[in-house]
């Protein structure tokens, strides 16, 4: 067993797309969604002050598996590679997608090398990568 445990998630924000496109396009469901343009909310839906000012999506990304990090993310690197012109098309038109890591330590201190090439499959989507580093078991911490 590792020293850590992750959560994944695919980010994507963009200043004029409807999110249901990001929906139909890789064929998965939000955790979370908003259309540019919305009344913002809290997660539970109660009314906040204000309108979003882009949409966002985001989907959690469930290894299938106990696979270390560096693993992971190299499937789901294959798993999106099909999807690259649509990153493209987001990124050319304002927006940004991400892989959005949070890491939780089960001890005081870890360590996961990412590798170049394993970075340059990423980079090589248009995918950035946000990384979320906590001291606490992944129980104690919601879901990113």
């Amino acid at each position: 067993m590792y020293p850590y445990t992750y959560k994944l998630s695919l980010r994507i924000r963009h200043p004029e797309f409807d999110p249901q496109l990001f929906s139909d396009t890789l064929g998965r469901q939000p955790k979370r969604a908003w259309r540019v343009g919305e009344r913002r909310t809290t997660p539970k839906g109660d009314l906040l002050e204000g309108h979003h000012d882009s949409s966002y999506w985001t989907s959690p990304l469930t290894p299938p598996d106990d696979s270390d990090l560096p693993s992971f993310i190299r499937r789901t690197v294959e798993d999106l590679k099909p999807h690259d012109s649509f990153f493209r098309h987001i990124r050319d038109t304002g927006g940004s997608v991400e892989c959005f890591i949070g890491l939780f330590a089960d001890s005081v201190n870890i360590g996961v090398t990412l590798t170049y090439d394993l970075m340059a499959a990423l980079g090589s989507l248009g995918i950035d990568l946000a990384l979320d580093i906590y001291d606490y078991k992944v129980e104690e911490i919601p879901s990113p």
